[in-house]
């Protein structure tokens, strides 16, 4: 029985990195034909142009999105001032959503690999340079910890908490996760300890997510 669950986690790892290369190359190529939008641009100029960190939180208080992506975009401007450089972190975070939908989904091998070559996560996760690449793949990893949340209760309220940072649909997603999480704990027969579990990341989710409430408020 071992041996044959090691083998299938082989061959799911194997499938999961042979559609993640796959994507890999049609949404590189992709982005290498694609002239970058204003909104792209914007988040790019915003922490190339910060002077420091409080700099950036105020040329960004009128985005309406929590600011991790800005954060992460601002160390590499000090690298260098090719927005290209924004695209290949895009495309990092939009390869490891795929890898964790290939890898972890409850589902069919073919839903998974349709899935990850459609619209939203080729063109609008991937090819596109916004926020929302970042947010997916903290919400995949989330979901797929899901089912363990009761073990790791803080990776768990942390996976949510950064979610939360990442965009405003991301933050609303990390809410009814958190909120599922609760539900389900009342209603466990477990409850006492699947109630402390949630609580743990619940609190964190709900600090996060207050925290980035005031701070996309202009």
């Amino acid at each position: 029985m071992d041996k044959v669950v090691v083998n299938r986690d082989r061959s799911e790892m194997t499938f999961a990195v042979m559609v993640t290369l796959m994507f890999v190359l049609v949404c590189g190529f992709a982005i290498a034909h694609h002239e970058m939008w204003r909104d792209e641009a914007q988040a790019w100029l915003l922490a190339r142009d910060a002077a420091g960190i409080p700099d950036l939180l105020t040329r960004t208080q009128y985005e309406r999105h929590p600011l991790l992506w800005h954060m992460l975009l601002y160390p590499i401007s000090r690298l260098t001032h090719r927005p290209e450089a924004m695209q290949a972190l895009n495309l990092v975070f939009a390869a490891v959503g795929v890898f964790l939908v290939t890898y972890s989904a409850p589902f069919p091998r073919w839903a998974r690999a349709v899935f990850c070559f459609g619209y939203f996560p080729l063109y609008e996760y991937g090819v596109l340079a916004r926020n929302y690449a970042v947010g997916t793949v903290f919400l995949f990893a989330a979901t797929a910890l899901f089912s363990q949340r009761q073990k790791h209760p803080w990776a768990f309220g942390g996976l949510l908490a950064l979610a939360a940072h990442t965009s405003a649909p991301a933050l609303i997603v990390a809410a009814a996760l958190a909120g599922a999480a609760a539900v389900d704990a009342l209603l466990s027969r477990n409850q006492r300890s699947d109630l402390v579990s949630a609580g743990k990341s619940c609190l964190v989710a709900a600090v996060a997510i207050l925290v980035a409430a005031i701070q996309m408020a202009p």
